[in-house]
């Protein structure tokens, strides 16, 4: 959110990025990526499990005995149901960053300069996932009252609301390029168009923070191989969103997205009740 503003007051007027900033951009990203590097150094170490099976201090035997925990954990069935998620969250990120933004500016009917309205753009998402973020750090404890799936359901309204308002604001032609044709709300309204970039950073926080939660609440042992896991589903989505994305018109890409995404809140709602039922029946 802060470099985007910083960004929009740069460039919002300019048709080029001269080659110093673009030196001086690399410059400030290597030099935090480094810092984030560094800091990594400074994470305790956790301490050592002396219940480890003799047979993974042989280094050769642990990466196969890796390799087979991986493989059961993703055939379970909870795993399972929870890839359909991890699969969504890839190809909505591809849809926002690859398609939504250039659709925008492709959107002449806006009569917006397209780097101001793809700098705002960024901005509004950065303020949706801040405040997202925001909510769950001081009001974290609502989660356990509640459940995860009732803010998941809530994600899910938001994602959908997204997908609904650029469905009437944003002509289907525009996911190939420049174009002036007609949207259903004629002409597309700027405001509506920021506001899908609002509520999808703020629909990514909600689900975000509770699959982190899940991974890190219901599969405590296996955690680190269910992280790997959603990580490698969310790039294979994300892969394959910006594959068909080529082809695929605007209108045909948001009915696929709905379609999981009303398919990913139900398989996150089951698991977490199958999660909860668990714990109920681990407690004296």
């Amino acid at each position: 959110m802060i470099s985007a503003v910083l960004l929009y007051f740069k460039y919002a007027n300019s048709e080029e990025i001269e080659d110093m900033d673009r030196y001086i951009i690399m410059s400030v990203l290597t030099f935090i990526c480094i810092i984030g590097l560094v800091m990594l150094f400074f994470l305790r170490l956790p301490q050592s499990n002396q219940s480890i099976d003799k047979e993974t201090h042989n280094s050769c035997s642990a990466v196969f005995v890796t390799i087979r925990d991986n493989i059961m954990l993703l055939l379970e069935r909870d795993m399972l149901l929870l890839i359909v998620l991890f699969f969504y969250t890839g190809l909505v990120q591809a849809f926002y960053n690859g398609v939504y933004g250039p659709a925008m500016s492709y959107t002449q009917n806006l009569n917006m300069q397209p780097d101001e309205l793809s700098f705002t753009g960024y901005i509004l998402k950065g303020c949706g996932g801040f405040l997202g973020s925001l909510f769950f750090a001081i009001l974290g404890d609502m989660t356990i009252r509640w459940g995860r799936d009732v803010f998941m359901y809530l994600a899910g309204v938001f994602h959908l609301f997204t997908f609904i308002i650029i469905y009437l604001n944003i002509p289907n032609e525009s996911s190939f390029g420049e174009n002036q044709a007609a949207s259903i709300i004629d002409p597309p309204n700027f405001y509506l168009a920021i506001a899908c970039s609002f509520l999808y950073g703020l629909g990514a926080a909600f689900y975000t923070v509770h699959i982190y939660s899940m991974l890190a609440g219901a599969f405590v042992a296996e955690s680190t191989a269910g992280f790997g896991i959603y990580k490698f589903f969310q790039c294979l989505g994300c892969a394959l969103a910006y594959l068909y994305s080529k082809y695929a018109s605007l209108y045909i890409q948001m009915g696929i997205l709905i379609v999981l995404l009303i398919a990913a809140v139900a398989c996150f709602a089951i698991v977490e009740r199958s999660v909860r039922a668990k714990q109920q029946a681990d407690q004296p």
